[in-house]
């Protein structure tokens, strides 16, 4: 069986965070945002935040239906996380 997985454009992004790099530990207002995002696209879209494994940052990729879309969720989480930090 094949599942074919859908490719939208998607913004890549790099920033650094002041707080902890452990993802378990990042406050609820980023997770609350990242679900939200996820809860809008439903199946039209991912959301990935991770800490990077080489450098002091935190890594945000947002795939969307049209690359304007991409850029702005990644433009907004990239604001919550530095918010909290």
């Amino acid at each position: 069986m094949q599942i074919r997985m859908p490719v939208w454009p998607h913004r890549p992004a790099g920033f650094a965070y002041g707080g902890d790099y452990n993802p378990e530990q990042w406050p609820e207002q980023v997770w609350a945002e990242v679900q939200a995002v996820e809860a809008g696209f439903g199946d039209r879209g991912r959301v990935l935040l991770r800490p990077s494994g080489t450098e002091q940052l935190v890594r945000v990729m947002v795939e969307a239906p049209t690359r304007d879309l991409a850029e702005r969720i990644g433009e907004q989480l990239a604001t919550v996380v530095a918010s909290v930090t």
